[in-house]
């Protein structure tokens, strides 16, 4: 798959799919994970709450739904966009990616997926 892709485009991917289904159940089976998938929503919500009124629970839940659409993506993007390997690159920590790629999760990385999460540099 040439070129950039947007989440909705993945929609239909049957890997994508899949993998996002396993992460609305893990949300719901797997304590860690939950727990992880809410640290990091609440993170947003404090800086979302800092300009704004407190979210709602409708928009909590559609946090969490892009969230879960984007982990596809930190699992196995290799197999996505039909390469031998990939690294996503996030700009803030995945407070479930560590404990993924320690195996704490009920699911795991693929071989060949990575992950990091990018800083600006500081200029001194």
């Amino acid at each position: 798959m040439p070129g950039s892709s947007s989440l909705g485009d993945l929609a239909g991917n049957p890997v994508f799919d899949d993998l996002e289904l396993v992460a609305h159940k893990a949300f719901a089976q797997d304590d860690l994970f939950h727990a992880a998938c809410m640290k990091t929503a609440d993170g947003i919500f404090r800086r979302i709450s800092r300009y704004r009124t407190e979210p709602t629970e409708e928009r909590k839940e559609s946090a969490l739904d892009f969230l879960f659409s984007g982990v596809p993506l930190i699992v196995n993007s290799p197999e996505i966009f039909g390469h031998e390997s990939t690294l996503h690159l996030y700009h803030r920590v995945l407070e479930f990616a560590d404990p993924m790629y320690r195996g704490e999760l009920s699911f795991g990385p693929a071989e060949g997926q990575g992950y990091a999460v990018i800083r600006p540099v500081k200029k001194h």
